[in-house]
């Protein structure tokens, strides 16, 4: 008979084992087995209550592991304590799908040189994707999609919580690259899979000490499948239809990222996130898995791939296409990725960023209706008087960028923050008026600065009254406006012949969004409710008589933020303060390292831009 043997995660909680329970009730095995049940990660006996509940009196043996194990060791652990001649192991996201799922495993283990029976199995590498991440020659070029889709793709497809926290994903380079194989890199997945316990427990396990460890045992240059191949047997991916044994002909299994995983015997939270996908992103995993081999189907309801409603009741999650369109160019738009607010940790709301498939613009979906609550007293530090002409050696630079077109004459500056900017440019001999939400910072710049203060949430609208200016300047504002685009045209608006649009922003074509995804310390959800390329930013301009003369990210505020984002990469827990002087010079290290490809081609973290009003352009 065989041992079922069914891991029981505790931090799960009980659904994953209800789902799997009712599975099991729902669809005949086709073979006989008896159930055990290894619980992991419980500290108390008292918290295996909730699970022996669900079993309605079944004959099932437990084995209670006495700490927690990643799920390959409790699988080497559990085949040690028991002597049943062979083992099925099945996850704790796995449920069964299909009829006669143990009797298709069961009839092609029974084949002569087959070793492990799995109920699926995938070509994809590590390392590949991870060169493919860095930009640099790999085996999936041109085959995943843009990093955008990717992203979001694979997004999808993580358990919560599984993205790094220290250093990015910049630490984990090295891990992905050393004791992977490069692409293709068949092996039969760890979720679900029948084999010999004597034979298994004769494989090579290694050190199990760290998540990645347990990933080179299902796909790196030593797997389970990589061992077995080596010795001219057979490691079968099993279907619906039956195994399939050549491992290149894995792809024609249909069980994992591949058409609509319409033969797949057993599931789990990877293959559901293929079920939830767009055919888009369905695209992107089926290229991971199968390269040139990939071909992705349609979701089917029948598949869960339909998604719910959220947000503005435009959007879906699950990567699906949205009915909304893009405000800027009228594009559809599709799920990039979910972000909590990682910087100031107020609240534990998921937000929802889209990105256009036109200018490649991301929007946050579902905007708080109480945003003002992400503002707190503390994200406005204003300095005092005496500090400013200290400070204003910071700003120099700025007004050095727009002496070209503009030396003086009537200057707005929208969200003037510390004030500093404003106070530069009143020494350098500007007009200046400073619009700005926040009451308090506006009595700041009257009194302590030194220049008029406008009160109000619509920017556009302000310039629009005051008038006739020589600059309009924002330095990182404008990802927080509601509507950007109006703004901008409202800038143009408002500009003489000659005038100037000076702005900063966020690069979401950086290296750093690159490398850190959601995760990247200035995405600043749910503050920031754009992050616009700046091509975007140009066309735009250019259809209100606005022309890109001047864009850099290699200025001194640029470079600031570069290291102010490789900082927040690396202290993880950003609620605190600094991380003393290890932190500070690892990020000046990285940034220094970083600076060969942050300073070329507008990849920095963000970009400064200097528009001139058309007319007045030889």
């Amino acid at each position: 008979m065989i041992a079922l043997v069914h891991l029981i995660w505790q931090p799960l909680g009980p659904a994953p084992f209800e789902a799997f329970l009712s599975s099991l009730e729902r669809f005949e095995a086709g073979a006989d087995y008896r159930l055990v049940l290894a619980f992991n990660g419980f500290s108390e006996p008292s918290e295996l209550d909730d699970y022996r509940s669900l079993v309605r009196g079944n004959d099932v043996e437990e084995i209670v592991l006495q700490k927690p194990q990643l799920d390959i060791s409790a699988y080497r652990l559990a085949a040690q304590m028991l002597d049943d001649e062979q083992l099925c192991f099945m996850n704790s996201h796995s449920t069964v799908v299909a009829e006669s799922w143990l009797g298709l495993l069961s009839s092609a283990l029974e084949l002569p040189s087959v070793k492990l029976a799995g109920g699926s199995g995938s070509w994809g590498s590590h390392r590949s994707f991870m060169l493919n991440r860095l930009g640099l020659p790999n085996a999936y070029r041109h085959q995943l999609g843009s990093r955008q889709t990717v992203s979001s793709a694979f997004s999808s497809a993580s358990s919560p919580g599984s993205e790094p926290t220290l250093f990015g994903r910049l630490a984990s380079v090295p891990g992905e690259l050393v004791g992977f194989n490069g692409f293709p890199a068949p092996h039969v997945r760890t979720n679900a899979f029948l084999v010999d316990r004597d034979f298994f427990l004769s494989l090579e396990f290694g050190e199990l000490d760290t998540k990645r460890a347990t990933h080179r045992l299902e796909s790196g240059e030593n797997s389970f499948s990589t061992q077995i191949l080596r010795t001219g047997s057979t490691v079968a991916v099993v279907g619906r239809n039956g195994p399939v044994l050549d491992w290149r002909r894995w792809p024609e299994a249909n069980v994992f990222w591949q058409g609509d995983q319409q033969d797949l015997l057993i599931s789990d939270n990877q293959t559901r996130a293929y079920d939830r996908a767009n055919l888009t992103q369905r695209a992107s995993m089926s290229a991971f898995a199968w390269g040139e081999m990939a071909s992705p189907s349609e979701p089917s309801r029948a598949a869960g791939g339909t998604s719910r409603v959220v947000g503005r009741g435009e959007a879906s999650l699950g990567g699906t296409s949205f009915t909304g369109k893009c405000n800027n160019c009228s594009s559809s738009l599709i799920h990039a990725f979910m972000v909590g607010d990682l910087n100031r940790r107020i609240g534990t709301e998921q937000f929802q960023y889209l990105k256009c498939q036109g200018c490649e613009t991301y929007s946050l979906n579902n905007v708080p209706s109480d945003l003002a609550l992400y503002y707190p007293e503390s994200y406005y530090e204003l300095p005092e008087a005496s500090l400013l002409p200290v400070l204003a050696s910071n700003e120099a630079h700025k007004i050095e960028m727009i002496a070209p077109w503009q030396s003086g004459g009537r200057m707005v500056e929208v969200g003037p923050g510390a004030g500093v900017f404003s106070y530069c440019a009143k020494q350098a001999g500007f007009e200046v008026t400073a619009v700005e939400m926040d009451e308090r910072t506006c009595h700041y710049m009257k009194s302590s600065v030194g220049v008029e203060a406008v009160q109000g949430d619509d920017p556009a609208s302000e310039l629009r009254q005051i008038g006739s200016l020589s600059v309009v300047a924002l330095w990182h504002v404008i990802e927080h406006l509601r509507d950007p685009w109006g703004f901008i045209d409202a800038a143009a608006e408002s500009l003489e012949p000659g005038g100037v649009l000076a702005l900063s922003a966020p690069n979401p074509e950086s290296v750093q969004f690159r490398l850190l995804g959601s995760r990247w310390a200035h995405v600043d959800a749910p503050r920031h409710l754009f992050l616009i390329p700046l091509s975007a930013i140009a066309e735009r301009a250019s259809r209100s008589g606005l022309r890109l003369v001047h864009s850099t990210t290699g200025d001194p505020s640029g470079r600031h933020w570069n290291r102010f984002g490789w900082e927040m990469a690396m202290r993880g827990d950003r609620r605190a303060g600094p991380s003393g002087r290890l932190v500070g010079a690892a990020s000046l290290g990285a940034a220094v390292a970083m600076r060969p490809l942050e300073g070329t081609a507008l990849r920095g973290a963000a970009y400064s831009a200097i528009f001139v009003k058309e007319s007045e352009l030889g």
